[in-house]
């Protein structure tokens, strides 16, 4: 399964229409189908409820539709979140300390941290 399966998938959930995305998508209507009956084989399920000239998704088809949103939205959200870890705008410090510190100079060194840093954790 290719990302771009995916996005073409949720495409044509969007527009409930074939043709529509695949225009959308500046490709060509074979090439939606295609893919969609690719998913469908590969997955070994049904997407699409076909009636006429309309579509509707299957319960597969929604369950599909809901993971295809999810790991596009993450895909897409790579580029920022690497960005934000290398500029260090967010991320995670992991302090051990040994038993005797003293409470305030850690605390101090918290509230220094989070100044610098307010959006990491």
């Amino acid at each position: 399964m290719e990302l771009r399966h995916m996005k073409y998938f949720v495409e044509v959930v969007n527009l409930k229409s074939m043709t529509k995305a695949a225009s959308k998508l500046f490709i060509t209507q074979p090439t939606i189908s295609n893919t969609i009956k690719l998913l469908e084989d590969e997955l070994n399920v049904t997407l699409f409820h076909r009636f006429k000239n309309q579509i509707y998704l299957t319960d597969a088809g929604e369950a599909f539709f809901f993971q295809c949103k999810e790991m596009l939205k993450m895909y897409d959200n790579i580029p920022n979140d690497l960005s934000n870890l290398l500029e260090m705008k967010s991320g995670h410090l992991k302090i051990g300390i040994p038993t005797i510190i003293n409470i305030r100079k850690l605390i101090n060194l918290i509230s220094r941290f989070h100044e610098s840093y307010p959006n990491g954790t």
